[in-house]
């Protein structure tokens, strides 16, 4: 009888401790469009080089070749 409690309890306690919210999924994937994002922004921009005061960066969109 207690063997059929205790693995009862546990049981419910994987489970109870597996669920995910809505709100957590949610969460989870505004972190990964972020991330997604960011890794655009690192794709876009060329760190050019730093100064004590500033990072200079070169945008590839917007610079062109000149011949």
């Amino acid at each position: 009888m207690n063997y059929r409690k205790i693995v009862l309890l546990l049981c419910l306690c994987l489970l109870s401790g597996t669920q995910v919210t809505r709100a957590e999924k949610a969460k989870d994937k505004q972190k990964t469009e972020k991330a997604q994002k960011k890794e655009k922004q690192e794709e876009r921009y060329v760190k050019l080089f730093a100064d004590h005061y500033f990072n200079y960066y070169m945008d590839k969109k917007s610079a062109k070749w000149m011949v």
